[in-house]
Protein backbone atom coordinates (compact mmCIF):
# COMPACT_ATOMS: atom_id res chain seq x y z
CA UNK A 1 0.00 0.00 0.00
CA UNK A 2 2.72 2.74 0.82
CA UNK A 3 4.38 1.58 -2.30
CA UNK A 4 1.49 2.93 -4.66
CA UNK A 5 0.70 5.39 -2.45
CA UNK A 6 4.31 6.93 -3.03
CA UNK A 7 3.58 6.50 -6.73
CA UNK A 8 0.59 8.01 -6.61
CA UNK A 9 1.66 11.65 -4.54
CA UNK A 10 4.81 11.14 -7.39
CA UNK A 11 2.65 11.44 -10.39
CA UNK A 12 0.41 14.19 -8.92
CA UNK A 13 2.01 16.53 -10.86
CA UNK A 14 2.26 14.70 -14.30
CA UNK A 15 1.75 16.22 -17.70
CA UNK A 16 -0.05 19.88 -17.98
CA UNK A 17 -1.16 21.01 -21.46
CA UNK A 18 -1.23 18.20 -24.39
CA UNK A 19 -2.93 17.96 -27.50
CA UNK A 20 -3.63 19.48 -30.91
CA UNK A 21 -3.30 17.79 -34.62
CA UNK A 22 -3.74 14.02 -33.97
CA UNK A 23 -3.90 11.48 -36.20
CA UNK A 24 -5.04 8.20 -34.64
CA UNK A 25 -2.55 5.47 -34.78
CA UNK A 26 0.42 7.15 -35.91
CA UNK A 27 3.73 7.24 -32.93
CA UNK A 28 4.69 10.18 -34.38
CA UNK A 29 1.50 11.94 -33.40
CA UNK A 30 2.15 11.37 -29.61
CA UNK A 31 5.65 13.42 -30.00
CA UNK A 32 4.09 15.98 -31.39
CA UNK A 33 1.19 16.14 -28.36
CA UNK A 34 4.27 15.85 -25.70
CA UNK A 35 6.01 18.93 -27.39
CA UNK A 36 3.20 20.91 -27.42
CA UNK A 37 2.09 20.34 -23.70
CA UNK A 38 6.11 21.23 -22.49
CA UNK A 39 5.31 24.04 -24.32
CA UNK A 40 1.44 24.70 -22.88
CA UNK A 41 2.85 24.11 -19.50
CA UNK A 42 5.91 26.24 -19.23
CA UNK A 43 3.02 29.29 -21.10
CA UNK A 44 1.10 28.57 -17.84
CA UNK A 45 3.56 30.81 -15.56
CA UNK A 46 2.70 28.62 -12.57
CA UNK A 47 -1.00 26.73 -11.68
CA UNK A 48 -2.73 24.91 -8.73
CA UNK A 49 -5.37 22.24 -8.57
CA UNK A 50 -7.06 19.81 -6.01
CA UNK A 51 -6.67 16.20 -6.89
CA UNK A 52 -8.53 13.07 -5.93
CA UNK A 53 -6.23 9.58 -5.77
CA UNK A 54 -7.45 6.19 -6.00
CA UNK A 55 -4.62 3.15 -5.41
CA UNK A 56 -6.07 -0.20 -6.46
CA UNK A 57 -4.52 -3.77 -5.85
CA UNK A 58 -5.59 -5.51 -8.73
CA UNK A 59 -9.40 -5.31 -9.14
CA UNK A 60 -9.57 -4.06 -5.25
CA UNK A 61 -9.90 -0.03 -4.03
CA UNK A 62 -7.15 0.09 -1.44
CA UNK A 63 -7.25 3.49 -0.07
CA UNK A 64 -8.08 7.21 -1.54
CA UNK A 65 -6.86 10.36 -0.83
CA UNK A 66 -7.37 13.75 -1.52
CA UNK A 67 -4.79 17.39 -1.80
CA UNK A 68 -3.51 20.20 -3.02
CA UNK A 69 -0.68 20.77 -5.91
CA UNK A 70 0.64 24.15 -6.64
CA UNK A 71 3.50 24.52 -9.58
CA UNK A 72 6.07 27.04 -11.24
CA UNK A 73 8.53 25.56 -13.91
CA UNK A 74 10.15 22.88 -12.15
CA UNK A 75 9.00 23.25 -9.02
CA UNK A 76 6.13 22.11 -7.02
CA UNK A 77 4.50 21.77 -3.52
CA UNK A 78 2.00 18.90 -3.18
CA UNK A 79 -0.21 18.53 0.32
CA UNK A 80 -2.57 15.52 1.43
CA UNK A 81 -3.77 14.92 4.75
CA UNK A 82 -0.48 12.79 5.69
CA UNK A 83 2.14 14.31 3.67
CA UNK A 84 3.71 17.52 1.98
CA UNK A 85 5.96 17.59 -0.22
CA UNK A 86 8.92 20.98 -1.86
CA UNK A 87 10.94 21.00 -4.31
CA UNK A 88 12.70 24.05 -5.17
CA UNK A 89 14.31 22.93 -8.70
CA UNK A 90 17.45 21.16 -6.72
CA UNK A 91 16.78 20.22 -3.11
CA UNK A 92 13.32 17.98 -2.14
CA UNK A 93 11.54 18.46 1.23
CA UNK A 94 9.23 15.31 2.22
CA UNK A 95 7.27 16.10 5.44
CA UNK A 96 5.08 12.85 7.05
CA UNK A 97 2.86 13.78 10.04
CA UNK A 98 2.83 10.71 11.87
CA UNK A 99 6.77 10.56 11.60
CA UNK A 100 7.40 14.73 12.83
CA UNK A 101 10.56 14.46 10.89
CA UNK A 102 11.43 16.04 7.14
CA UNK A 103 13.69 13.91 4.80
CA UNK A 104 15.56 16.25 2.81
CA UNK A 105 17.57 14.98 -0.41
CA UNK A 106 18.94 16.18 -4.03
CA UNK A 107 15.55 13.81 -5.88
CA UNK A 108 16.99 11.30 -8.52
CA UNK A 109 16.06 11.31 -12.39
CA UNK A 110 13.57 8.94 -12.03
CA UNK A 111 11.95 10.64 -8.64
CA UNK A 112 11.73 14.28 -11.09
CA UNK A 113 10.60 12.30 -13.80
CA UNK A 114 7.40 11.21 -11.58
CA UNK A 115 7.03 14.33 -9.28
CA UNK A 116 7.60 16.98 -12.31
CA UNK A 117 5.68 17.33 -15.15
CA UNK A 118 8.09 19.31 -16.97
CA UNK A 119 10.63 17.08 -16.47
CA UNK A 120 8.74 14.17 -17.87
CA UNK A 121 7.17 16.19 -20.69
CA UNK A 122 10.93 16.91 -21.75
CA UNK A 123 12.71 14.23 -21.00
CA UNK A 124 10.45 11.23 -21.23
CA UNK A 125 12.03 10.10 -24.38
CA UNK A 126 15.16 8.78 -21.96
CA UNK A 127 13.03 6.44 -20.51
CA UNK A 128 9.34 5.98 -22.44
CA UNK A 129 7.93 5.28 -25.45
CA UNK A 130 4.56 7.24 -26.56
CA UNK A 131 1.69 6.75 -28.42
CA UNK A 132 -1.58 8.09 -28.94
CA UNK A 133 -4.80 5.42 -28.02
CA UNK A 134 -8.17 6.76 -27.89
CA UNK A 135 -10.68 9.70 -27.37
CA UNK A 136 -12.50 9.76 -24.65
CA UNK A 137 -15.32 11.52 -22.09
CA UNK A 138 -13.28 12.57 -19.35
CA UNK A 139 -15.16 12.87 -15.47
CA UNK A 140 -16.05 16.20 -16.11
CA UNK A 141 -18.10 15.42 -19.46
CA UNK A 142 -15.72 16.83 -21.87
CA UNK A 143 -14.10 15.12 -24.81
CA UNK A 144 -10.14 14.50 -23.71
CA UNK A 145 -7.51 12.44 -25.81
CA UNK A 146 -5.52 9.58 -24.27
CA UNK A 147 -1.58 9.21 -24.54
CA UNK A 148 0.08 6.40 -23.49
CA UNK A 149 3.72 6.05 -22.03
CA UNK A 150 5.19 2.80 -21.98
CA UNK A 151 8.97 2.31 -20.35
CA UNK A 152 11.56 1.02 -22.87
CA UNK A 153 13.00 -0.89 -20.40
CA UNK A 154 11.78 -3.71 -17.08
CA UNK A 155 11.01 -1.16 -14.22
CA UNK A 156 7.88 -1.43 -11.67
CA UNK A 157 5.84 1.18 -13.83
CA UNK A 158 4.29 -0.81 -17.03
CA UNK A 159 2.42 1.88 -18.59
CA UNK A 160 1.29 5.79 -17.51
CA UNK A 161 -1.84 6.99 -19.42
CA UNK A 162 -2.75 10.80 -19.54
CA UNK A 163 -5.85 11.82 -20.17
CA UNK A 164 -6.41 15.38 -21.76
CA UNK A 165 -8.96 17.78 -21.99
CA UNK A 166 -9.22 18.43 -25.62
CA UNK A 167 -10.36 22.30 -25.33
CA UNK A 168 -8.25 23.39 -22.56
CA UNK A 169 -5.64 20.99 -23.18
CA UNK A 170 -4.75 20.68 -20.00
CA UNK A 171 -4.62 17.06 -17.83
CA UNK A 172 -7.76 15.83 -16.39
CA UNK A 173 -6.99 12.05 -15.30
CA UNK A 174 -3.79 10.52 -15.10
CA UNK A 175 -3.05 6.61 -14.57
CA UNK A 176 -0.86 4.38 -13.61
CA UNK A 177 0.15 0.80 -13.64
CA UNK A 178 3.05 -1.42 -12.37
CA UNK A 179 4.21 -4.65 -12.56
CA UNK A 180 3.06 -6.34 -9.34
CA UNK A 181 -0.64 -5.40 -10.23
CA UNK A 182 -1.44 -2.07 -8.84
CA UNK A 183 -2.57 0.90 -10.29
CA UNK A 184 -3.35 4.17 -9.08
CA UNK A 185 -6.00 6.69 -10.58
CA UNK A 186 -5.19 10.43 -10.03
CA UNK A 187 -7.83 13.00 -10.98
CA UNK A 188 -7.12 16.60 -11.61
CA UNK A 189 -10.10 19.23 -10.82
CA UNK A 190 -10.19 23.13 -10.39
CA UNK A 191 -6.92 23.46 -12.29
CA UNK A 192 -6.03 27.50 -12.35
CA UNK A 193 -3.31 29.06 -14.21
CA UNK A 194 -1.24 32.40 -14.29
CA UNK A 195 -0.45 32.48 -10.68
CA UNK A 196 2.87 33.27 -10.53
CA UNK A 197 4.02 31.95 -7.06
CA UNK A 198 7.00 33.01 -5.23
CA UNK A 199 9.33 30.70 -4.82
CA UNK A 200 8.62 30.32 -1.00
CA UNK A 201 5.79 28.42 -1.74
CA UNK A 202 8.55 25.69 -2.88
CA UNK A 203 10.55 25.73 0.09
CA UNK A 204 10.47 24.04 3.18
CA UNK A 205 10.37 26.87 6.24
CA UNK A 206 11.29 25.18 9.33
CA UNK A 207 10.04 28.50 11.11
CA UNK A 208 6.29 26.87 10.29
CA UNK A 209 7.27 23.49 11.60
CA UNK A 210 9.30 24.62 14.47
CA UNK A 211 8.98 20.95 16.39
CA UNK A 212 9.42 19.21 13.34
CA UNK A 213 13.31 16.93 13.31
CA UNK A 214 15.41 17.51 9.72
CA UNK A 215 17.11 15.05 8.73
CA UNK A 216 19.23 15.79 5.88
CA UNK A 217 19.78 12.22 3.42
CA UNK A 218 21.86 14.69 0.75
Amino acid sequence: MERIKKYAIKTLAVVFGLCFGIIAGHAQDATDILAKAETAYKNTNGFTATFSTANYNQNNLMESFEGTIHARGNKFHVQTPEMQVWFNGSTQWVYQDHSEEVNVNTPSEEELQLFNPVYLLGNYQQRFSASYKREVNAANGKPAYVVELTPKRTEDITTIELQIEKSSNLPVQITVNTRNGYKSIIQLNNIKTGLNQPDTIFTFNKVNFPDVEVIDLR
